[in-house]
């Protein structure tokens, strides 16, 4: 129950107390001053003592009880009105105010009841509302969860890639590294993206050779001693270039290489640039030029000694030599045609050596096939 300050309660009392004897009050006076001119003091004081005393009393406990009877009927509903404030401060909202009476007090309790309904309509739509934009944020950071998840999957699936293409890449370096031919890419305009060890030690390649043109830092020579451009190689539709025994103008090692060249292209199809092989054939050629000189050395010493083979037969079936018979002279024909034979061989073996030095002169003479085919007939 809510207490009112005792001074509160005690004015409230006290209006009423002395509105009530106020009218008792002018009564005593109004008879005081009727009575004087009548009377004396004592006979006066003595009328209103036992006239008015016992009324007055009885008077004064019936207002004194009425009073308080209608200072708890006014405080009552005040104290309904704050129990009901207090109680919605607290929390509460389906709180309401039964006052029966018709005074401004009750207008005030169905006002106040109103209001706490309007309260209540609000705070119930409210809640409805928290409720929806609270589902829609749940299902909104679902989405979001979701969204996070496969972007994080999406990026754990880049840097698998990413990886891969990590390892894939040292995996071609390592590779390309470790081939002892010289490697050099370059990009669609000819210039150096990258080079092997082998390739920098071949032609004196560093770092600051990146990003360069190939053909400012190797420049290649046919055997016709013309250049080689690889960026005019870049330009047209062959996807492979091969060219053998170039030489470097300037090179005092004398040194021989052998260049394959091949194109590589991006998604689109477009040339990207060309991956360029060259070997160090020098060794190769030496090799070939010794066995080239043997086999030139060897013919013309075979050559010479098969010619006096050839002449002492011929001799010999002319006669020179004395008489013969038929029998020698058919086991001396066949000789005779078997050093002939050795000598097309060795002549054969001179063509091949001047065939490699580019010197051969190739002269056609009319061929028995008929005489040809019945020799190796015989010799089989």
């Amino acid at each position: 129950m809510v207490k009112y300050p005792r001074r509160v309660r005690n004015r409230l009392l006290a209006w009423f107390i002395i509105s009530s004897l106020l009218p008792l009050i002018f009564l005593t006076l109004a008879l005081v001053f009727y009575l004087a001119p009548f009377s004396t003091w004592p006979e006066m004081v003595n009328l209103i003592r036992h006239t008015l005393l016992v009324p007055l009393l009885a008077s004064f406990i019936l207002i004194l009880t009425l009073a308080v009877i209608i200072a708890r009927a006014i405080s009552r509903p005040i104290r309904k009105l704050t129990t009901a404030v207090e109680k919605i401060m607290a929390g509460e909202t389906d709180v309401t105010v039964k006052i029966t009476t018709k005074d401004e007090i009750a207008k005030l309790a169905d006002s106040f009841n109103k209001m706490t309904t309007e309260v209540l309509q609000a705070k119930q739509e409210l809640e409805i509302k928290v409720r929806a934009r609270t589902k829609e944020l749940l299902s909104t950071n679902q989405e979001l969860q979701g969204s996070k998840t496969a972007m994080l999957n999406i990026l754990e699936d880049v840097e698998l890639e990413k990886h891969k293409a990590e390892e894939q890449r040292n995996k071609i370096e390592i590779i390309i590294n470790s081939i002892g031919d010289a490697v050099i890419v370059t990009d669609q305009q000819g210039k150096i993206m990258m080079f092997n060890p082998a390739a920098g030690t071949m032609f004196d390649l560093a770092v600051t050779s990146v990003s360069k043109s190939f053909d400012q830092i190797v420049n290649f020579h046919d055997a016709k001693q013309k250049d080689i451009a690889i960026d005019q190689f870049l330009s047209t539709e062959e996807n492979v270039f091969t060219i053998n025994r170039v030489v470097l103008p300037e090179d005092e090692h004398h040194r021989f290489f052998d260049i394959n060249i091949s194109k590589f292209r991006n998604i689109d199809k477009n040339v990207s640039g060309a991956v360029i092989v060259i070997r160090d054939i020098t060794r190769n050629v030496e090799i070939e030029n010794v066995k080239s000189e043997f086999v030139s050395v060897a013919s013309h010493q075979l050559r010479t000694p098969l010619s006096a083979i050839r002449w002492f037969l011929e001799m010999i079936l002319a006669g020179d030599l004395g008489s013969i018979n038929d029998e020698q002279k058919d086991i001396l024909n066949d000789t005779l045609e078997s050093n002939k034979r050795m000598i097309y061989l060795v002549n054969d073996l001179l063509n091949v050596s001047r065939l490699e030095d580019a010197k051969l002169n190739v002269t056609p003479v009319p061929t028995d096939f008929t005489a040809l085919l019945t020799s190796i007939i015989r010799e089989s």
